[in-house]
């Protein structure tokens, strides 16, 4: 089952048409079992480290919030490809300052630590995947 904030996630990855152009509807939560991610193609799944509770600094409670953390691959041909796919994520997500998606507050994108090349086990499809973060306030 989606969370709020994996469902939000992949809201925020297809407002921007710099990632959309590339990779058109090719944005699921992992594993992508059905989708040819060759083509060029993000996936995404909690890494279990998000938090939920009130927002910081609101003493009565009001405004619910969760810090979503998500390991985030950007899969394609080469890994030139896919690196390239990844820094137009990266520029995408911490440009953002805040988002208001039906009702929903989505801020303070940051990657936490370093990005890395990974090989598909099954057929060596490469992906270059990095963990974010970010919150999401009802």
């Amino acid at each position: 089952m989606a969370t709020l904030a994996g469902r939000t996630l992949r809201t925020v990855l297809t407002s921007f048409s710099a990632i959309t152009d590339i990779v058109g509807p090719r944005i699921q939560e992992a594993p992508a079992e059905e989708m040819d991610v060759r083509l060029g193609a993000i996936t995404y799944a909690a890494t279990g480290g998000g938090q939920k509770g009130p927002a910081a600094g609101n003493t009565r409670g009001l405004l619910p919030y969760q810090r979503g953390e998500f390991m985030i691959r950007c899969w394609s041909k080469t890994s030139e490809e896919a690196t390239t796919l990844y820094s137009v994520v990266y520029e995408s997500l911490t440009g953002v300052g805040r988002h208001s998606i039906s009702g929903v507050s989505v801020s303070a994108f940051q990657q936490l630590g370093g990005e890395t090349i990974y090989n598909d086990p099954d057929d060596g499809t490469p992906a270059v995947q990095a963990v974010f973060s970010f919150e999401v306030k009802t």
